[in-house]
């Protein structure tokens, strides 16, 4: 049976808790910096509450004229956003001629969450657009009917 070293046990053991400090000491500034990051940012909820469509396709919404997203009916994503003024609508609307486009106006704060909901109702061979700005109570109804989508 082999015997163990108390000594080198002990100075094992040391260097273990060291990397764990060292390890700790790098970690923890990135976790602050990630969670300051959040903070500073707005939060976007943005649901698909597109109806159903023989050949389905994503709702594609712009910010600013950039495309931030395109989701699948009966889905909904959370995004980060940027303080300041941001200007969303769908991509694809076709708006009647003489219909206003559907766009949703918002003026982020820094920590505010603000929830849209968008998309399109077939009406015969029409599709009718919605696409506004809704209200906690009504963005917690949608949660409980859509399917998140994870975003990286």
């Amino acid at each position: 049976m082999e015997s163990i070293d108390p000594v080198h046990c002990a100075r094992s053991g040391r260097r273990y808790r060291r990397i764990t400090w060292v390890i700790s000491l790098i970690a923890l500034p990135a976790c602050l910096a990630a969670g300051a990051r959040r903070q500073d940012q707005a939060t976007l909820y943005f649901f698909n509450t597109s109806g159903w469509k023989a050949i389905p396709e994503k709702l594609t919404v712009l910010d600013n004229s950039e495309k931030i997203l395109a989701l699948n009916r009966q889905h909904y994503v959370v995004l980060s956003l940027a303080p300041g003024h941001h200007v969303l609508q769908p991509k694809q609307e076709h708006p009647p001629k003489g219909s206003p486009k559907h766009e949703v106006e918002l003026d982020a704060k820094p920590g505010a969450t603000y929830y849209v909901a968008g998309g399109y109702t077939p009406d015969l061979h029409n599709f009718v657009w919605t696409f506004a700005e809704v209200s906690k109570d009504e963005a917690d109804r949608l949660l409980a009917q859509m399917k998140p989508v994870k975003t990286r």
